[in-house]
């Protein structure tokens, strides 16, 4: 079992942050160690350990963990054991069959990390995920997920397609106003 746990043990919001990528994990714990404490798994069955102390909020699955099946795979073992609990992917590649196909799966968001400013854009996200206000974007963004088998696929993926243009958009617009 491969567990290691970054930042400061007081914080309320601990996360769990799925990556074999040390330099990922070591970047992000430190970018965002002022806000939350990071909990490191590199193997199924310390997620599957950790998820049963109830005290991680948030999961963030980096899709370039090891391959693409078990990313998803993971993503499935997660939401059959916390079907509630928001799940963030961090990917390499904004393919839209990724994408909608992680959807599917039950994430409820997923972030590129050629983003910019991929350090704000992850806590806006994390943010707007561990809020119970969540933004419109995000709400449509779920509803969509949840009547994926009333649409047509054609469709489907058409949708999908403009709610990540306009969540690339939104995002762009958050971290500028951030700045300000």
């Amino acid at each position: 079992m491969s567990l290691l746990g970054l930042g400061k043990e007081i914080l309320v919001d601990n996360l769990l942050l799925v990556s074999r990528d040390l330099s990922l994990v070591q970047e992000l714990s430190f970018q965002l160690k002022d806000e939350y404490n990071f909990v490191i798994a590199s193997d199924r069955n310390s997620i599957a350990e950790l998820l049963k102390d109830k005290s991680i909020k948030l999961v963030i699955i980096d899709m370039d963990y090891d391959d693409e099946q078990d990313s998803f795979s993971v993503l499935g073992q997660i939401k059959k054991q916390e079907a509630t609990l928001p799940i963030l992917m961090l990917t390499s590649e904004g393919d839209v069959i990724r994408v909608i196909k992680a959807i599917r799966l039950g994430a409820d968001d997923y972030i590129l990390k050629s983003t910019s400013d991929i350090y704000k854009t992850l806590k806006l996200r994390i943010k707007v995920a561990l809020n119970e206000d969540k933004v419109d974007i995000f709400n449509n963004h779920t509803k969509m997920r949840d009547n994926v088998f009333s649409l047509g696929y054609d469709d489907y993926v058409k949708h999908v397609e403009k709610l990540v243009l306009e969540h690339l958009e939104t995002d762009e617009k958050m971290i500028n106003s951030s700045k300000n």
